[in-house]
Parts: C-alpha cells; sequence; structure tokens
C-alpha cells in the first residue's frame, strides 16, 4: 500500500464493510417502491462520511440487491440516481447471494 498513510491503513483494517453496506442498504431498503437517493442515504448515516456511503452503491448494484430507477433533484440542486432494493435479504439476513 504505497503512499498510503500508517493511520489509514489502521482505519481501513478496523473498518467492518460488511456492516456499513449492510447501513447503506437497510437505509434504501427502508425507502420502499420510491427510493432514495443518495444525499437521503447520507442525511440518515450521518455518521458516515460520504465517500463512506457512495463506494457501497456500486457493490450492491453488482450484487444485484439494489437497482436504478431514475433520477430525483437533490437538496443541492443537482438530479441524483434513485435507489431501489430489488429483493431482501437472504434468511440469515446477509447481504451475500
Amino acid at each position: 500500500m504505497r503512499g498510503i498513510s500508517v493511520t489509514s491503513r489502521e482505519a481501513f483494517a478496523n473498518t467492518d464493510l460488511t456492516k456499513n453496506t449492510r447501513m447503506v442498504f437497510d437505509v434504501i431498503q427502508s425507502a420502499g417502491d420510491k427510493g432514495c437517493i443518495s444525499a437521503q442515504v447520507q442525511l440518515a448515516l450521518k455518521h458516515m462520511p460520504y465517500g463512506s456511503i457512495t463506494n457501497h452503491f456500486k457493490w450492491l448494484k453488482d450484487a444485484g440487491l439494489i437497482e436504478v430507477i431514475g433520477k430525483r433533484l437533490s437538496p443541492y440542486g443537482r438530479n441524483q440516481q434513485i435507489f431501489k432494493a430489488t429483493r431482501p435479504l437472504n434468511a440469515q439476513g446477509e447481504l451475500f447471494r
């Protein structure tokens, strides 16, 4: 990990990515059929930096757990993708297929 500080490496090593991805998914799933935009997820997860939230969208899309259903104007005046949960989690409540 050339060019990355020791504290950044330690923070990454201590981050529970599955937990964070689950929190992002839970917010999207709670929005129901109308879906939600990243600004709404960020408001719900104020303790997480914006970059830490948005990087979970790709994983969730690739896993087939969320889909983009359109665009909506954000409070910041820009259109953002609307994310909607495509299916519930598996029987154990896990994000994995």
